[in-house]
């Protein structure tokens, strides 16, 4: 790639009014910029992706009416806004968003027809409202997932057999209903889940074998557990994890490199224990986290470096010790686990080696006096 990268600089340094050289170049750039970013050399990334994007601005300079030169500048802002994002300069990604936004909505207002259009800048409007969900601005981020959510329902409508594009309505109802729980509107954010489940099982519906679309609606069924359980409405909560759980079983079933999906067998398992606890059916919880820490143990053995799913170990170890199962020994493993998140820094509950600790001295016999 550094080879092409060279021939491309020669050649359009040779001829520096040749638009196919030109944009050579700039593919190069941006091809070295990809591979970059999977090495995770972010800087190295952004760099090759600002000096593509200077090409490819020359080139729209010349031929401002050119939709193409246009929509490349557009994407290769996404991407650099990607890398951005992962340097953690969220100030940055969001100036490439929303300059790439702009760039779609400009073109989408003058295609009006292209689905292709509308699609690009549904994208743009996901990713600026991922990245403001992030940075904790969670209103600009629902602005932009329903503005989102708009668009992609016209573009699911007029091809209602495309199963991804129906999956693009889905993760935008996910995501609002997410926000909106966080917000403390669980009226809309009710509403929104049961809209999300309906549209994960039409999809599924459609394609009934494919895993995908059964495990969205695996996931919006733990979502729906969640809302019913905020309604005190335990009885359907039950029935909802315990679909939900049912096809993670399944999907997981003797399949080989499935950890994500045991993952969520496990979230869904630690969900319908929390239920069972509040309702005062030990037994019941008791066994529901302990096949959740048999799913983490093993999925954290496969990926030892997953650092959510060690949380998430660490989190069920302390459940067990909260209901009494053998408090001690899961307490202990708890804090083993804590620490060693804490050391690598990326404990996300900062004060939670010191709570252990204290749980555990509680059950250290005090000296005679």
């Amino acid at each position: 790639l550094r080879e092409a990268e060279d021939i491309a600089r020669e050649q359009a340094a040779a001829d520096p009014e040749n638009t196919l050289a030109r944009r050579d170049l700039a593919a190069s750039l941006a091809n070295v910029a990809l591979v970059l970013n999977k090495m995770d050399d972010w800087t190295g990334a952004v760099a090759s992706y600002r000096e593509s994007l200077g090409n490819l601005r020359a080139l729209a300079v010349k031929d401002p009416g050119n939709a193409s030169w246009r929509r490349d500048i557009a994407e290769t802002l996404r991407k650099m806004g990607d890398a951005q994002r992962s340097q953690f300069d969220v100030d940055g990604a969001l100036a490439s968003y929303r300059e790439a936004l702009e760039i779609n909505r400009a073109l989408a207002a003058a295609d009006p027809d292209s689905s292709a259009r509308k699609a690009d800048l549904e994208a743009m409007l996901r990713e600026i409202g991922t990245t403001l969900n992030r940075k904790g601005d969670q209103a600009g981020a629902l602005q932009n997932f329903r503005e989102a959510l708009v668009l992609t329902r016209e573009i699911s409508s007029k091809d209602p057999d495309n199963l991804p594009r129906r999956q693009d309505v889905w993760k935008c109802l996910t995501i609002i209903a997410s926000i909106l729980t966080a917000q403390g509107d669980h009226e809309a954010a009710f509403a929104t889940i049961r809209e999300e489940v309906d549209a994960a099982r039409a999809t599924s519906a459609k394609a009934p074998h494919d895993s995908r679309w059964r495990r969205d609606v695996a996931t919006s069924l733990v979502q729906f557990g969640q809302a019913l359980v905020q309604n005190n409405d335990h009885k359907s909560a039950l029935d909802a994890y315990h679909e939900a759980i049912a096809i993670l079983r399944e999907l997981s079933k003797d399949k080989a490199d499935q950890s994500d999906m045991r993952f969520d067998l496990a979230m869904a398992l630690m969900n319908l224990g929390d239920l069972l606890t509040a309702d005062k059916n030990l037994d019941g919880a008791d066994d529901s986290y302990l096949e959740a820490l048999a799913i983490e143990h093993e999925i954290t053995v496969k990926v030892p470096k997953e650092a959510e799913w060690r949380y998430a170990l660490a989190a069920t170890l302390l459940k067990l010790a909260a209901i009494g199962d053998n408090p001690v020994a899961h307490l202990r493993e708890a804090l083993t686990v804590a620490k060693e998140l804490q050391q690598k820094d990326q404990l996300p509950q900062p004060g939670l080696v010191g709570q252990i600790e204290q749980l555990l001295a509680a059950f250290t016999p005090k000296p005679a006096q």
